[in-house]
């Protein structure tokens, strides 16, 4: 019942700090990507979790904010964790394994299609580029079974 962190659980420690995110999204396949910016900060919970928590503004100027939990579930032998938001009412649950150079993660999901008609797959990657500097970028599943990109961040260290 007790685990202990591996070396799963230290690549997602690499991610603990404070993040200034400067993020691209768009509300949608063919929507015109919108800047926004945020501060993320992340913290591991016993070594097993990590937890990134940020906030800032929508491209409309409204708030959010979001929590996002990652961690290593050795009997799954995978990442497992969830996303929630401010702006929505789905809990997105998390699944996914590193690349073979074990600098991306893809952390596949279900959840809701933007125009309200049903679900459909989507992957939201961390990649790690160096000690000060991540990407997570978001992938939604179109009706073609193809992906399409609907946001990118880059996450810079704050150096404190």
């Amino acid at each position: 019942m007790f685990d202990h962190p591996s070396d799963k659980h230290n690549w997602l420690a690499r991610l603990t700090g404070t993040w200034e995110n400067v993020s691209e999204c768009s509300m949608g396949p063919g929507q015109e990507p919108q800047r926004s910016t945020a501060r993320m900060t992340c913290r591991m919970l016993g070594g097993l979790w990590l937890i990134a928590e940020s906030r800032g503004d929508m491209p409309d100027g409204d708030e959010f904010v979001s929590i996002m939990t990652v961690g290593f579930d050795p009997k799954k032998d995978r990442f497992v964790g969830t996303f929630i938001a401010s702006m929505m009412a789905y809990l997105w649950p998390y699944e996914g394994q590193l690349d073979s150079a074990a600098n991306k993660l893809p952390l596949f999901s279900t959840g809701p299609k933007f125009d309200g008609t049903g679900m459909t797959d989507f992957c939201d990657t961390i990649e790690i580029v160096s000690d000060d500097e991540w990407l997570f970028y978001g992938d939604v599943k179109d009706d073609d079974g193809r992906w399409q990109r609907l946001m990118s961040s880059t996450c810079r260290r704050v150096k404190e």
